[in-house]
């Protein structure tokens, strides 16, 4: 493997762990896919400690992972463990600038403010250029601290101020690139792609009528909505005789706080339900897998229109269709009857009724979603569909477009 010394290198830095079983380490490892086409080192500058003593590189899928100590152990005392968040990025700094030859450009990947405040000045005084994989907006809401706490004011400081200074965004969703644009910047449209080909689907309904099975896996928190299919449920099928909900990550006993279950006293999970607790993402995407739908409701906030799930694109490739609402750009890719059943809105009553459709369908019909399902993600959510607009993207950037491979 390639020292990331001795070629040209796009280095992914940022507050993130990697390797993980994680979404945003999952992205990570797209972009660097994209970089090492184009004949760049993959070299990613996490910000965990090293594990086990762990003092030099080591590699994860052919890429160099440098862990530089900015994520403070949980453990650390709270006071403490604010201050490191304000010194987020000296590290990435420090070892950016032992790295010879220079980088051709640097991706931020999160950090915000303080990450910022750090490397912008480093990519004046160099001429590296810096290129930020834009992926949320938070909620004020949402936040620590709520909306007049000092993560709020960071990250709307990064969003409107710091980051539009590396005029080169990378955005997961067209909410994100309107707003760069709008501030002058460079952008490239980039969902949250997969590499397809590694993930095997089952493109054949399952055999008999009943139960139809749903799948929800991760932890929803204040973004994703539960109660409204939970309710749903509860009106139309408490047995579980014709619909059952499997919801993968979340306790039995968080369920049980859901408004729906509360309402009627419930002390433990219906039928309809299923809680089997914390997955690998490897093991969700089975459940997802087995699944006649997977779920996924939001409100139309703007944490819901600047990100992108990856949830949609994963039971997508697995051959799973998905119920959800349309929030983001999910419209521009899911048809209704095809590889999805669109719920209007994000209610119970609006989940009742695409239940209902989906008890109708034949199983020629599930079969057909299921393969519509796994088409759309071969089609338009696999990394390499992007290839040749991020390859005019880091072309401009670099200017170097001639070495770049094919």
């Amino acid at each position: 493997m390639s020292s990331p010394t001795s070629s040209p290198n796009i280095p992914i830095v940022g507050p993130f762990i990697f390797p993980a079983d994680s979404a945003p380490a999952r992205r990570i490892e797209i972009l660097a896919k994209l970089f090492q086409i184009y004949g760049f080192t993959p070299v990613v500058g996490s910000g965990q400690s090293p594990k086990g003593g762990l003092q030099t590189p080591s590699s994860f899928s052919d890429f160099q992972v440098h862990p530089l100590s900015e994520i403070p152990a949980k453990e650390t005392w709270g006071p403490i463990k604010a201050i490191r968040h304000l010194l987020w990025g000296g590290n990435t700094v420090r070892w950016l600038r032992a790295l010879v030859p220079k980088p051709k450009a640097v991706l931020l990947a999160g950090g915000y403010t303080p990450y910022s405040v750090r490397l912008l000045p480093w990519s004046r005084r160099t001429g590296v250029p810096i290129i930020i994989d834009a992926i949320e907006w938070y909620e004020p809401s949402h936040i620590t601290g709520g909306p007049l706490g000092p993560f709020r004011i960071e990250c709307e400081l990064a969003m409107h101020y710091f980051y539009p200074q590396a005029h080169n965004i990378i955005c997961i969703s067209r909410y994100l690139q309107r707003h760069f644009e709008a501030k002058g910047c460079h952008t490239l449209y980039l969902p949250a792609v997969l590499d397809v080909t590694t993930i095997s689907p089952r493109l054949e309904a399952r055999p008999g009528e009943a139960p139809l099975r749903l799948a929800y896996t991760g932890t929803p928190g204040k973004k994703d909505l539960l109660d409204p299919m939970v309710e749903a449920l509860l009106r139309l099928d408490p047995d579980g005789t014709r619909i059952r909900f499997g919801i993968v990550g979340p306790s039995t006993e968080t369920l049980l706080q859901l408004p729906a279950l509360r309402r009627r006293g419930l002390q433990q999970l219906p039928p309809c339900l299923a809680a089997p607790g914390y997955m690998t993402n490897a093991e969700a995407m089975a459940q997802v897998r087995r699944a006649d739908f997977s779920v996924l409701l939001r409100h139309r906030q703007r944490y819901a229109m600047a990100g992108f799930p990856t949830k949609v694109p994963e039971s997508l490739a697995v051959g799973t269709p998905v119920i959800c609402n349309l929030t983001t750009d999910l419209g521009d890719f899911l048809v209704d009857g095809s590889q999805a059943l669109i719920c209007s809105e994000p209610t119970a009553e609006a989940c009742e009724h695409t239940l209902l459709r989906a008890l109708k369908l034949s199983h020629q019909q599930r079969t057909d979603m299921r393969r519509a399902a796994r088409l759309l993600a071969e089609t338009r959510l696999d990394y390499r569909m992007y290839l040749e607009s991020m390859r005019s993207f880091i072309g401009a950037i670099t200017s170097s477009e001639d070495s770049l491979q094919d």
